[in-house]
Parts: structure tokens; C-alpha cells; sequence
């Protein structure tokens, strides 16, 4: 099995944390992004298909495994922006219905849901703008 999403302890099989550093004027400027798996209990088998199916874990633990990983994620970064960019439909669609349903649970992080596939599809990435407006005002109150 190809192993994705979390663990028990809220670390996920995939975690990318890129920071952008922009000089201008003699100021410096950081921007920081992590992204990774969707941190609930779930696997793909792997298969020789385009898109493998995935198989989500239904556990009594999964409430604490998601809030346990963006405890973590405020603890070192402090405020969270969540942005769900998965397809809304298929197996991608359960997997976003449920982690919306988790994130409904955690008062202290944003939770975004942009199905990027639908809007954004065949090269329309002036749709971007769409996400951009949701979310700029969280750029904003980061100065």
C-alpha cells in the first residue's frame, strides 16, 4: 500500500514547507507556505491506473489526529489558513467532504474549500482570482 494522509500522531506522509524571501527598498520580506496531505486517516493502493483509488479510514481517533496536527502547525507558525484545493468530486470529493467536515470542528484554524479542478481546468488560471479574493485578507493581516 502507498501510504498517505496521517498518522495517529497528526504527522502526514507528505509535508512541504517553502518560504519566499523578497528584498525590496532595504526591507525584507518572508512568506511562509506548507503543504501536504490532507491530515485525516486515508491510503491509496497503488495500481498502474491514473488515479489510484483511495481508500478513507474510518477511525474513533480521527477528530484527534486532525486536530492534533494543526496544533502543531499553530504551535510552530502560529495563525493557520487551511486551503483545500482537491477536486469536489469522485473519491478526491470524499476525502474533501470529509476533511471539511473535521475542519468544522477546529474554531481557531480557517478552513477554505477551492475545487481548483473545476475552476482553474483547461488552462483557466485567471480563476486564481476567485481563491486570491477569499484569502486576501488574511495577507493582509499578516502586514
Amino acid at each position: 500500500m502507498w501510504r498517505r494522509g496521517a498518522n495517529l500522531e497528526g504527522d502526514t506522509a507528505n509535508f512541504i514547507e517553502t518560504e519566499q524571501l523578497l528584498e525590496f527598498d532595504g526591507h525584507i520580506s518572508s512568506f511562509l507556505q506548507v503543504r501536504g496531505s490532507i491530515p485525516l486517516l486515508w491510503e491509496q493502493i497503488v495500481d498502474l491506473s491514473y488515479k489510484p483509488r483511495l481508500n478513507i479510514i474510518n477511525h474513533d481517533q480521527t477528530p484527534k489526529v486532525v486536530e492534533h496536527h494543526f496544533n502543531d502547525l499553530l504551535q510552530r507558525y502560529g495563525g493557520c489558513v487551511a486551503v483545500d484545493l482537491t477536486d469536489k468530486h469522485g473519491d478526491e470529493g470524499l476525502l474533501s467532504n470529509a476533511y471539511a467536515e473535521e475542519m468544522q470542528k477546529l474554531p481557531n484554524v480557517r478552513y477554505i474549500s477551492f475545487d481548483f479542478h473545476q475552476s482553474c481546468g483547461n488552462g483557466n488560471f485567471d480563476n486564481m482570482k476567485l481563491l486570491y479574493d477569499e484569502i486576501s485578507e488574511d495577507f493582509e493581516k499578516q502586514g
